[in-house]
């Protein structure tokens, strides 16, 4: 009758045929890996810089100071929202909110805290566009560079007493951009 007999190994992978196999395995999803980052990688530099420059052209930032200076209440925060919701070209980033130390503004003003930059006394093309969104004319805004501006505000809309007529200016542009 046959008897067991033990089985020689002459090699590691004859004794466990898979234990070799984990080196083949790990290499395929590291080779996957690498290829799919390389992609990922080439489609960010082809395809996010063209986004970006799109976005660039079509939104810009302008840090923005509105005080309440009617002593009516909750003005400036309408004001913000106002600006906020009208969309266009410029995105806001409120720096301030607050009151004027006297309620004595009758008349809403907007001041350019950089001017346009070239030393020639005209305003900065964001004021331009707020100027034009909220209906004030550009000789009317002032420009008050500050040298210690901490918060790097760009401008100031101090709400006046006649702050209803440029929400109204600035609910008008918002409907007609729906």
């Amino acid at each position: 009758m046959g008897q067991n007999k033990p089985r020689i190994f002459h090699s590691l992978s004859e004794r466990n045929p898979r234990r070799h196999s984990w080196p083949k395995r790990f290499l395929g999803w590291l080779l996957t890996f690498v290829i799919c980052t390389v992609v990922v990688t080439i489609g960010s530099i082809l395809i996010i810089p063209d986004r970006a420059q799109k976005l660039k052209e079509s939104a810009s930032t302008v840090t923005i100071q509105v005080l309440d200076g009617s002593g009516i209440g909750n003005v400036a925060e309408s004001m913000i929202m106002a600006l906020k919701d009208n969309g266009g070209s410029l995105l806001f980033e409120i720096a301030e909110s607050a009151n004027t130390s006297r309620y004595s503004f009758d008349e809403t003003i907007l001041i350019d805290r950089c001017g346009s930059g070239k030393g020639d006394g005209k305003i900065s093309e964001k004021a331009k566009l707020i100027a034009e969104r909220l209906g004030i004319e550009t000789q009317k805004v002032l420009i008050m560079r500050y040298e210690e501006n901490i918060k790097n505000i760009e401008l100031t809309l101090i709400a006046g007493r006649d702050y209803r007529r440029y929400l109204e200016k600035l609910n008008q542009a918002k409907e007609a951009s729906l």
